[in-house]
């Protein structure tokens, strides 16, 4: 009898896979600097202290993008521990973790789920050779500089083909000299780390390392409905180790701009309790070894430019269960896989007004699967996009036709899930346009509208690992539709924005992990699925004296993901499992000098966890309360910043899975130094 669970090695699956229901956004941005070494700005555009954009002129003069955006100052006070708590503030982000230190966390965008999601880091697009998401969990918050969401148009015309998803997520690193931070929390969280940045004659060169270590044997409340007690989650000690080398080429180089970099993650985890077979407690461990070096290069000469992507990443996951049913006392599964791709395009500009760029992607992906059972098993997928833009002071739009060519093998002797995933091959269109509707000296309004189709094939993940995959599964697609709109002011001391969308998504063959009950889950496609929804978000910025202002900010969404496959099942025009119709994010925050308070309430409604909505599998929804205050001095030649943050206040007790639950009050302290 097996256990199928999501939790660190199908978190990963579930959030890739499943189909969530957040508003679609234009453009968010948030922007983590220095709360004084930036000075805000607040327009329809937001300020990116620090980083270097090198855009041609041309490119520039387009149509702003509009959007929602938010001073990265105000975000960094915010009651955060790590970039989850960060991607929880972001109205478009759905966030999947199990809660606790560590965990495994992937993102994912409205109803389309984390593989549509593109990660970039740095302008460069990073992917989990596991199952085409990322690991969110690894970046560290000291070394985050900006934060920002795409979805729908990419803004840039020349960008490899992986990244035209439904939506892109962007991270910047800090450069600065060196920083070097320590973080102590509850349930014996220990973290350190330090980046440098430094230029050399080869060029900027930045190193980071960091890890972090922690028991997370929180208690919690067990309710059943027949019966209430206090209980504590088994340890699940999470130790990770995150080393990354980024080095940029100068910029005055005559042959173009290049860079290159390594990143590694190195994660240790016991896992809480039987989760993905039915063992003994606290008798499964799950290692994950993770290492990707990548290049980019990219040249211009009067209209034209070239450009040129490549990476090659592997992937150990090891699985351990130690319980006396096995023969040997233990089971093992252990799955390698190792991943490269390329990409090379060209564009050029017609006219002040036209564009057009050519982009061909070209991945290769290999897995071996070793232990109870053996798979060998490999893909070939070829990506081409044509691209049209025009540009206009005041509005612009541009269309791209996609081709995507997929080639699948394998051999395996898995009884439990034979066969191979298809191949396959089709069309697909993307278009989008946003306009300047009113721009004067204190006030800006636009307009926004993006219809796209999509294609997703099943990850490896999806396909393969553990007794969650399945080879049989169809590829995904789906028409997305999406209208909005943006408008901002500066009156005196007054600062405003805010912004509105509405989006509906028409689903077929959606890949989501299902959990047929409660515990035992299988990925699977839907034949129709809807996703349809309206978010509102806007902030506010009152200064009330010199040093001394009042940020608030806030957003709120209503949003259902529902299963339209067939009339007569128990399931249908239900909600699918896990997904929250309702939530609502507000925060206040108060800064004066080096001294700054912050508070915010996190609202999430009504779940389910299975998709017939069985009484027993309900989620009820919940509302946080975080705080947090913040001081910083001069010590020396350096810039001390001493930071204490309290999650949850009221103990709240809830469920992400049903069954596994997040941790009640928790809080960090951090100390960071700065030269």
């Amino acid at each position: 009898m097996q256990r199928m669970f999501a939790t660190a090695a199908l978190a990963g699956v579930v959030a890739g896979s499943a189909l969530s229901g957040h508003a679609a956004r234009g453009r968010l941005s948030a922007v983590v600097c220095d709360a004084f070494g930036a000075t805000p700005r607040h327009d329809s555009l937001r300020a990116l202290p620090e980083v270097k954009v090198q855009t041609p002129r041309n490119e520039q003069e387009r149509v702003r993008v509009a959007g929602f955006s938010q001073n990265g100052e105000t975000l960094r006070r915010m009651p955060t521990g790590d970039v989850v708590d960060v991607l929880h503030l972001l109205p478009a982000v759905w966030v999947r973790s199990l809660g606790g230190f560590g965990t495994a966390t992937t993102v994912g965008t409205r109803g389309l789920g984390a593989a549509h999601t593109a990660v970039f880091v740095d302008g460069f697009p990073m992917g989990d050779a596991e199952n085409a998401t990322i690991d969110v969990s690894p970046f560290s918050l000291h070394r985050l500089n900006t934060v920002t969401i795409d979805v729908g148009e990419a803004p840039e015309l020349l960008v490899p083909v992986r990244a035209l998803g439904a939506s892109t997520l962007h991270f910047t690193t800090l450069r600065r000299p060196l920083r070097i931070w320590s973080t102590v929390g509850a349930f014996d969280y220990r973290a350190a780390g330090a980046v440098s940045s430094f230029s050399t004659p080869a060029g900027q060169l930045q190193l980071h390392l960091d890890g972090e270590k922690a028991d997370n044997d929180f208690p919690f409340v067990f309710d059943n409905g027949f019966l209430r007690e206090p209980r504590r989650r088994h340890a699940a000690e999470t130790r990770r180790w995150t080393p990354t080398v980024h080095w940029s080429a100068p910029s005055t180089a005559k042959w173009g701009n290049a860079e290159g970099g390594f990143r590694g993650n190195f994660a240790r985890r016991q896992l809480p309790g039987a989760v993905l077979l039915y063992a003994v407690q606290e008798g499964e461990r799950m290692n994950d070894d993770e290492a990707a070096l990548h290049g980019r290069w990219s040249r211009r000469q009067g209209a034209w430019q070239w450009t040129a992507a490549a990476q090659w990443s592997t992937k150990n996951k090891f699985y351990e269960a130690r319980d006396p049913q096995y023969p040997n006392g233990g089971r093992t599964d252990c799955y390698r896989q190792q991943e490269g791709w390329i990409s090379v395009g060209t564009a050029h500009t017609l006219s002040s007004h036209w564009q057009w760029a050519y982009v061909m992607d070209a991945t290769r992906s290999v897995l071996h699967q070793t232990g109870e059972n053996e798979r060998e098993a490999g893909r070939t997928m070829v990506q081409q996009a044509l691209s049209l833009r025009f540009r206009d002071p005041k509005w612009t739009a541009t269309l791209r036709l996609l081709r995507h060519d997929l080639f699948n093998s394998a051999r395996q002797d898995d009884p439990t899930n034979p066969g191979t995933a298809a191949d396959a091959g089709c069309f697909t269109l993307q278009g989008g346009a946003q306009a300047t509707l009113l721009k004067k000296r204190r006030i800006e309004m636009g307009a926004r509208a993006m219809i796209q189709t999509t294609f997703r094939p099943p990850t490896f993940a999806e396909s393969y690992y553990f007794r969650y995959g399945n080879t049989q599964l169809h590829n995904e697609r789906a028409f997305r539709l999406n209208i909005g709109g943006h408008a901002g002011g500066d009156f005196g001391r007054w600062q405003w924005q805010a912004s509105v969308d509405a989006f509906v998504d028409r689903i077929t063959d959606g890949i989501v992990a299902v959990p047929i009950t409660p515990a035992v889950w299988r990925t699977q496609n839907l034949d129709r699925v809807l996703a349809q929804g309206v978010d509102l978000t806007a902030s506010a910025r009152f200064v009330c004296a010199a040093q001394t202002e009042v940020n608030l900010t806030g957003h709120g969404q209503w949003a259902a993901t529902r299963d339209r496959s067939d009339a007569a099942s128990r399931s249908f025009n239900l909600t699918l499992p896990y997904r929250p119709t309702q939530e609502a994010f507000l925060a206040l925050d108060f800064a004066h000098r080096a001294f700054g308070v912050s508070t915010s309430l996190v609202y999430c409604g009504e779940r389910w966890g299975t998709p017939q909505h069985l009484a027993a599998s309900r989620l009820p929804p919940y509302a946080e309360w975080n705080a947090a205050a913040r001081w910083k001095c001069r010590v020396g030649f350096s810039t001390l910043t001493l930071r204490a943050t309290w999650m949850n206040l009221t103990d709240t007790q809830r469920e992400s899975i049903r069954g596994y639950p997040l941790p009640g009050r928790t809080w960090i302290v951090d100390a960071t130094f700065e030269w």
